[in-house]
């Protein structure tokens, strides 16, 4: 780890989220400490992100290319005996690594990997001890997008570490083929990267095949149109516990700033202008809003208790005919064991923004 320069901030940050978790201070007085020291926090401090069980991969099920068994094998067992220490919160992905990294890894490397999954914000206050008081004490952080500036210094380039081991980089490992809007907004803070993009936090859109097929809709393909639809289906089944679609709106997570960005900006709006003044006042970005509050209405009443992984949930347990959500979710449901719409869900591209701002327009970092 990288020396730091913010000594304060980042022990404020941890000081504060450890004094919240023993209830020695309110949340307000904990959120204005990490206002104060540039962070965002992206999931309710005391509550675990509630996710849907997952279709994760087996050992038995992934293959990887002998080149890659090779070098793990030639390179990796170099460094037989170590220990590597992860800290995450607990997301699509990290569950797959956690099932895969024995069979895939350690076995072959003789390295072991300690992989603990904690809520997110203990994910902060773990890494902000740890940079401020520079204990080494874990390898590798999950890291959330909205914490990349206030640890850009803390971290190092991997183009800089490739560069510089390239006996240790696997082999043909192409940085470029990460989705450029990933790797610029994710994972990028200026022109330093300050790690590889663990997920892919971008929306889908998926439908219920059968309720489609019963109704006679086909996928929406303006936003108007899916409107429509999320009513119909509403009027049609919400009686018997299936809604027109399902939200992720827990009030105080970042989860319905999520939501509600996704349909400020498919209706023209932005949270900043790029002169970095907040927009979302503004008419585009207030229809935006609008949209999403009568798109609420069909939904259950309880959407506002979900977080991202309450709604996966509930659209595994049928609760839904039609979602725009995280892409990472669509595996979960496919699951015989505990899905209630295996089989059932299909992708569909995206309805097509009524209006929308130019990127040069707006801001986003």
């Amino acid at each position: 780890m990288k020396d730091t320069t913010d000594f304060r901030d980042k022990t404020a940050i941890a000081n504060a989220l450890n004094a919240y978790r023993r209830g020695r201070i309110s949340r307000r007085t904990m959120l204005q400490t990490l206002a104060a020291a540039g962070v965002a926090l992206s999931a309710s401090p005391m509550r675990p992100r509630r996710a849907a069980a997952q279709a994760t991969p087996s050992p038995e099920m992934a293959e990887q290319p002998e080149e890659i068994v090779a070098w793990l094998q030639d390179v990796g067992r170099q460094f037989e005996g170590t220990t590597i220490r992860v800290v995450s919160e607990e997301t699509p992905p990290s569950r797959a690594i956690i099932n895969l990294k024995q069979a895939l890894f350690e076995d072959l490397t003789g390295i072991t990997v300690e992989w603990e999954v904690i809520p997110l914000a203990q994910v902060l206050a773990r890494i902000s001890q740890d940079a401020a008081s520079q204990l080494g004490a874990n390898d590798i952080y999950y890291l959330d997008q909205a914490w990349v500036g206030r640890f850009i210094n803390d971290t190092f380039d991997p183009r800089e570490l490739i560069e510089q081991q390239p006996d240790l980089a696997m082999p043909n490992y192409d940085i470029d083929d990460f989705l450029p809007p990933l790797t610029e907004h994710i994972a990028t803070y200026g022109d330093k990267m300050i790690g590889f993009p663990c997920d892919v936090p971008i929306f889908m859109y998926f439908y219920r095949s059968d309720i489609y097929g019963e109704m006679g809709l086909e996928p929406a393909t303006t936003m108007e149109e899916y409107l429509s639809h999320a009513r119909t289906i509403n009027e049609a089944m919400a009686a018997d516990g299936t809604y027109g679609t399902v939200g992720q709106m827990q009030s105080g997570h970042y989860s319905l700033e999520c939501d509600m960005t996704a349909w400020v900006w498919s209706h023209g709006g932005s949270v900043f202008t790029a002169d970095g003044m907040c927009s979302l006042n503004d008419a585009e970005a207030v229809t935006g809003v609008d949209y999403m509050r009568e798109l609420q209405t069909y939904m259950p009443a309880a959407v506002t208790t979900y977080d991202w992984g309450g709604q996966a949930t509930a659209i595994q347990q049928g609760q839904g005919g039609q979602v725009i959500t995280w892409g990472e979710d669509f595996p979960g449901w496919d699951n015989p064991d505990n899905s209630q719409v295996s089989g059932l869900m299909e992708p569909a591209p995206l309805p097509a923004n009524a209006t929308q701002r130019p990127a040069a327009e707006a801001g986003f970092e």
